[in-house]
């Protein structure tokens, strides 16, 4: 009888340590899965790297009617959305001349509560993460007013603007090249390039002649976003659209969308 009392007694014991050792795992678990990283004021990691870099370029050199402004909104909406994660970064640019070019907005995606992990939303406040995502959001969304988008200039650089992001906003290629969705640019353009090195008014050259007097280099993903300009529309040609891709082709990178708005 004493025996068994002793058996039951041990066996008591090892399942309050089981259960002991349980909730300490479970604990542990809790505090790694919900624990944050450091970031800095626009939302970035500061240990690392952005999982990915987004740079959208709105080509402002000539007015942007309310109906592609519309589709520009929801197009910012939906990159944030599907294809930004947390912590990756979105850069966006309105200019016209390379001179000018700067980045009009540069932030990082703080995440919602959607974004948050089982033990993440035990231990941080959604509400909280819903308020940090919404002012981000706002603010980005801020940069597309109708004065932002309107613009009437003759110069249009396309090619030296995208030479500039490239080299402002993704490391180097042999980088780019190990992940190159990881990097994306976004051009929502009339693609009348205008420069004094090329212009696609005149006769437009060959794609080795643009590349002697620009030569990008890009292996990241690109996404082509044409805006209709009825001012030029003679000049939006299917030959333009050709030379834009194999343009894109030959930098090294991969043309993963193109529209006409």
């Amino acid at each position: 009888m004493a025996r068994r009392r002793k058996s039951g007694s041990s066996l008591a014991t090892a399942s309050i340590i089981l259960l002991c050792v349980l909730l300490a795992a479970a604990f542990l678990m809790m505090v790694i899965f919900s624990r944050k990283e450091p970031v800095d004021s626009t939302n970035c990691l500061m240990a690392q790297a952005p999982p990915k870099i987004i740079s959208v370029y709105i080509d402002v050199s000539d007015p942007i009617n309310i109906q592609q402004r519309s589709k520009i909104i929801r197009k910012i909406r939906t990159l944030v959305k599907n294809e930004l994660p947390v912590h990756g970064k979105i850069n966006i640019y309105l200019s016209a001349r390379s001179e000018d070019l700067e980045r009009n907005f540069s932030e990082c995606n703080p995440g919602s509560a959607r974004d948050l992990t089982f033990f993440g939303r035990m231990r941080t406040n959604p509400f909280i993460e819903n308020l940090k995502f919404k002012k981000f959001e706002k603010s980005l969304l801020e940069q597309l007013s109708d004065k932002n988008l309107g613009g009437a200039q003759r110069m249009s650089p396309l090619l030296e603007n995208i030479d500039l992001i490239v080299a402002k906003d993704f490391p180097e290629t042999s980088i780019v090249l190990k992940n190159p969705r990881q990097y994306q640019i976004v051009l929502i353009s009339d693609l009348l390039q205008n420069s004094e090195k090329v212009s696609f008014f005149k006769k437009i050259p060959t794609v080795e002649k643009i590349f002697q007097s620009i030569p990008l280099n890009y292996a990241g993903t690109f996404e082509i976003h044409e805006l209709a300009n009825i001012k030029y529309e003679n000049f939006q040609t299917d030959r333009v659209r050709k030379v834009w891709f194999e343009l894109i082709r030959d930098a090294g990178g991969i043309l993963t969308k193109k529209e006409v708005w």
